[in-house]
């Protein structure tokens, strides 16, 4: 006696396809899993047969070997407490397991089906695959909340899953909700105008930021302002947002449109920034995919943690290798980081003298090292805040977006992150500009990266001001952008 349930793994953030293969035969009454299951797998043995006793269901006293193909995957979590229940009853039952629908669910020892932690990361990566169906514990159904393209079954007790085998069960699309669409509306701060484009177009091109300046100068202020004239994500964005917080068991229920911003702080290790442990799970980089990653006190992260994004900032994803498997996570995020130039935060102050001796304003700020810093697009010194200033445009920031969106056609691709074909495409400079860029890469002994983030930028600022063409003015204020003290040997 042989049956096939279908289910799914999670390595990562990503959905393997899994195929509960149950057989039963004769021989000593004992129930054996195999196919590298975690501990919680193993365990489920004792979960099922509890469970199905519970609700009346005669166990076979006979041979019963459960193997999760593919073989060769470490699988781990207790979803496959449904399906193996399910093959069993449906082999006791003599009834067909249907192919097109996908079982998850842990099992409580009185048959009732409990919640479990991801499971909207689960379905979306079934989803992805081409299945439509899914039982579900009935507490995870507010996870589902606005994901249309699914058909669910709640399931409250295994009693209930001869309806599904007998096709009697009613699939149901998931529940309406209130959508958590961030208001796009500009925060109440008022800032230099150097600093008010920044600003803009860090948001707008996704441009990385530093920020520079001393202790209560608004640099922290400025980061958390910028959430607030963050868009709100498109579909897409959303479910590949809310299948990485499904994945880490953070998600409140529904599609996630505001945009994450993620603050860690400064003792974090470079596991927690960029994931990892004996099993890869995301870290604040993913966490922060599609939204805004600020580091405040940049200085004061450990230089390991520091070197561990270079890669993430410029590639839009993490590799993490480990004994227990390899996972690749998706982590497009923005950095927003700010920092004191000195221990004391006060060099280059015009309003407080600084007592950091030379040796020391260099060492603290030798904690940042030069490839970092040739990553961030953007970089301003924050003076001490007056009170006046201009508030944000998000009609500006409204325009880079609709004319970002406009060249790049379905999928949205912010400046920030053009390709080389891409820029060449649609970063074409002047005559005038190419002498402007030239003059600055010899002053400045600027890498190949450098000038590409300049172009870049500028084709931002361009497209805030409604130009379809790069002029030398945009360019003027993307080199503004960029404080010369940075090409220095100190701030």
């Amino acid at each position: 006696m042989f049956c096939r349930v279908k289910s799914c793994s999670l390595i990562g953030v990503q959905s393997i396809e899994v195929d509960v293969e149950i057989h039963i035969s004769p021989g000593l009454m004992q129930l054996n899993i195999v196919g590298l299951g975690d501990k919680a797998i193993i365990e489920a043995k004792e979960r099922v047969r509890s469970a199905l006793k519970s609700c009346g269901f005669e166990f076979p006293k006979r041979r019963i070997t459960v193997n999760l193909s593919p073989s060769e995957l470490k699988k781990s979590g207790s979803v496959f407490d449904l399906p193996i229940a399910t093959g069993i009853i449906a082999l006791i039952k003599n009834l067909q397991v249907p192919q097109d629908v996908v079982f998850l669910g842990e099992l409580s020892l009185d048959g009732s089906v409990r919640a479990c932690r991801g499971l909207l990361a689960y379905a979306l990566g079934m989803h992805e695959a081409g299945y439509k169906k899914f039982v579900i514990p009935y507490e995870n159904l507010q996870d589902f909340k606005n994901i249309k393209s699914l058909e669910i079954f709640p399931l409250e007790h295994i009693s209930e899953i001869e309806r599904v085998l007998n096709k009697k069960a009613v699939f149901i699309k998931p529940p309406d909700g209130l959508e958590n669409f961030h208001q796009f509306a500009g925060p109440y701060i008022r800032v230099s105008p150097l600093t008010r484009l920044a600003m803009e177009a860090c948001v707008a091109g996704q441009h990385h930021l530093l920020m520079v300046g001393p202790p209560g100068s608004g640099k922290s202020t400025i980061a958390r302002a910028l959430k607030d004239l963050l868009p709100p994500l498109s579909t897409e964005e959303a479910l590949e947002v809310t299948r990485i917080y499904s994945a880490c068991g953070i998600n409140s229920g529904g599609l996630i449109y505001e945009r994450p911003f993620r603050a860690p702080h400064h003792s974090a290790s470079d596991v927690a920034l960029v994931g990892g442990s004996s099993q890869p799970q995301p870290g604040e980089v993913s966490l922060a995919h599609r939204g805004i990653l600020f580091l405040d006190e940049l200085a004061e992260f450990s230089r390991k943690s520091l070197e561990a994004l270079r890669q993430p900032m410029q590639e839009g994803q993490i590799h993490i290798s480990r004994a227990e498997g390899k996972a690749t996570f998706p982590a497009r995020f923005t950095l927003v980081a700010a920092t004191n130039p000195c221990l004391c935060g006060n060099y280059q102050n015009p309003n407080k003298r600084c007592v950091c001796t030379p040796n020391a304003i260099k060492s603290y700020q030798s904690k940042i090292s030069g490839p970092l810093l040739d990553r961030f697009d953007i970089v301003i010194w924050i003076n001490n805040p007056n009170g006046s200033g201009e508030m944000p445009s998000k009609e500006r920031i409204h325009n880079a977006l609709m004319a970002q969106s406009k060249r790049s056609g379905e999928k949205l691709t912010f400046n920030a992150h053009l390709d080389t074909n891409e820029l060449k495409k649609h970063c074409k400079l002047s005559q005038k500009c190419e002498d402007i860029l030239l003059k600055l890469t010899r002053a400045r002994a600027l890498s190949a990266r450098a000038e590409e983030k300049l172009i870049k930028l500028s084709r931002t600022i361009a497209d805030m001001e409604l130009s379809e063409n790069i002029k030398s003015e945009h360019l003027a204020l993307a080199i503004a952008l960029n404080t010369p003290w940075m090409y220095s040997s100190t701030f």
